[in-house]
């Protein structure tokens, strides 16, 4: 079945310029139909009888293209069901990887979840920028660096718990090119854990 977005214009429709606008989208030109003779249903009383609707089709193929892609792209995190696995991604690396726009791209994963571990998510949060690296050139997530520093807190010694300093310090030991402002924030922001002073246990 196609994925179909409706849409309702307030004047006469320009299908040349329209099928020009789909095109900058790479939606194909027979994805558009006018659908105004099959709006006997709705009651003439709504103002949506005064407009002009048609439709956009994303073809199954298409969806099934993107959601696979991504499902590549992201396997270890699939087969795991860890987030630590995340890898850096982007719309505009799965639009170049199935030769789609980004926009049809976004239109897809609106609201598209999937499930694992019996857990119902987005996939567009999987969408992650490509804002860290290991010192050897590695794309690293957010998700991996959050993952590490949870670990680290979980780990730590409760009468001395470990500083932004600290944790910073031991995430380049483990190879990881981050900085303590970022460390600070993942913390705080991300992982809503205070502060060393807060979590210290005499």
């Amino acid at each position: 079945m196609n994925k179909v977005l409706k849409v309702f214009c307030e004047n006469d429709i320009d299908f040349d310029l329209l099928k020009l606008l789909l095109n900058k989208l790479n939606i194909k030109h027979e994805e558009v139909k006018n659908v105004s003779s099959d709006n006997n249903d709705l009651s003439k009383d709504s103002d949506l009888t005064k407009k002009e609707p048609f439709t956009i089709e994303l073809s199954e193929s298409t969806i099934n293209s993107v959601i696979n892609t991504i499902k590549i792209l992201q396997k270890n995190y699939f087969s795991t069901g860890k987030k630590r696995f995340v890898v850096p991604m982007i719309l505009e690396d799965i639009a170049k990887i199935v030769g789609k726009d980004i926009s049809t791209v976004s239109r897809i994963l609106e609201n598209r979840t999937y499930i694992i571990e019996n857990e119902t998510f987005y996939y567009n949060d999987l969408l992650n920028q490509h804002d860290f690296s290991t010192f050897d050139g590695r794309p690293v997530s957010r998700f991996e660096v959050l993952e590490e520093i949870r670990s680290l807190i979980l780990n730590e010694n409760k009468g001395k718990p470990l500083t932004d300093d600290d944790i910073t310090s031991e995430l380049i030991k483990l190879n990881y090119n981050i900085a303590r402002r970022t460390v600070a924030k993942y913390r705080n922001e991300f992982l809503d854990i205070p502060n060393s002073n807060i979590r210290r246990i005499n």
